[in-house]
């Protein structure tokens, strides 16, 4: 499990070069932790997908409304965005733009 994260002894070069992060991984195995950290690490906004896919009282935006709240979200040049929605429009398009992909493998029985 990740307690801690530590860029600093990774190479130089990585955290001059990873600007866009997509953090994936089912619910309950540290998707928000993970990507906070990377955030907090990089000195770069995290961007959580639940935020940009519900509205008020966990009403689903309109497809058209997410799809343009995610199109903003990834046209930064900095980012670490914490989310699947998977078959969201806009996918496809953020794993291009993404430097690096995190998934969080945790076992079923820990995210439960």
């Amino acid at each position: 499990m990740l307690t801690s994260l530590d860029l600093d002894a990774c190479h130089p070069d990585v955290t001059r070069r990873v600007r866009r992060v997509a953090v994936v991984g089912r619910a309950g195995a540290g998707k928000t932790t993970v990507a906070r950290q990377l955030g907090d690490a990089l000195g770069v906004p995290v961007i959580h997908l639940d935020a940009l896919y519900w509205d008020a009282g966990w009403t689903p935006a309109r497809p058209e409304t997410f799809e343009e709240r995610h199109r903003a979200a990834i046209a930064g040049d900095a980012w670490v965005l914490d989310g699947n929605h998977t078959s969201a429009a806009g996918f496809d398009e953020r794993i291009r733009r993404a430097d690096l992909i995190v998934v969080a493998d945790a076992p079923l029985a820990v995210c439960l």
